[in-house]
């Protein structure tokens, strides 16, 4: 279930980006679309807990984990050895780990600091953790920007197949409404 009720969030005092928004579904694919500076990332922030509402409530059944695509503080770390660490935290399920390293066309950047990959592949790994993550509810924020096609449509299908819930926040309308079972237009 995902529930918004009478959300409403400014970063400025009395400039509402969100104002008083309420939303519910019970579908698992959640698309959000609307132009730049709607509020569409700042929608994840506040469904992640990284920052607080104004006013209102949030209500998501289960663990959330969001996409990370700015990895800079481990920029000097290969794949490997953050996969390394991540398998001593209970938070992360490596026991599918080759399948999504294969399926993103990783295994060659294995060994690799995170300082020398393309920005695609760099954007990989900030996937490849999500889907590894134990968390049962995943956002992502723009994930195929920058993805060449084969793994964007692996990452389609790896969402569709998934038994997680997914919010997905992307300009291509087109992708979000034929993968999304849901779909919140900030603009509106």
């Amino acid at each position: 279930m995902f529930k918004i009720e009478n959300l409403s969030f400014s970063y400025k005092k009395d400039q509402h980006l969100i104002d008083d928004t309420s939303i519910m579904t019970d579908k698992r694919i959640i698309g959000v679309i609307g132009k730049n500076g709607c509020g569409k990332s700042t929608l994840l922030k506040l469904i992640s807990k990284e920052l607080i509402p104004d006013s209102g409530n949030i209500f998501v059944e289960g663990r959330i984990y969001r996409a990370i695509h700015d990895l800079s503080f481990y920029n000097k770390f290969t794949i490997d050895e953050l996969l390394n660490l991540l398998g001593k935290l209970d938070s992360f399920n490596l026991s599918n780990k080759d399948n999504y390293i294969e399926g993103l066309h990783l295994t060659k950047f294995l060994h690799q600091p995170l300082v020398e990959l393309s920005q695609g592949t760099y954007k990989k790994v900030g996937i490849l953790f999500a889907f590894l993550s134990g968390a049962n509810v995943i956002l992502f924020d723009e994930p195929f920007e920058s993805l060449d096609g084969v793994s964007a449509n692996f990452v389609v299908n790896e969402i569709m197949s998934s038994p997680k819930m997914v919010v997905i926040v992307d300009h291509n309308i087109e992708l979000i409404t034929n993968v999304c079972d849901f779909v919140i237009n900030m603009d509106n």
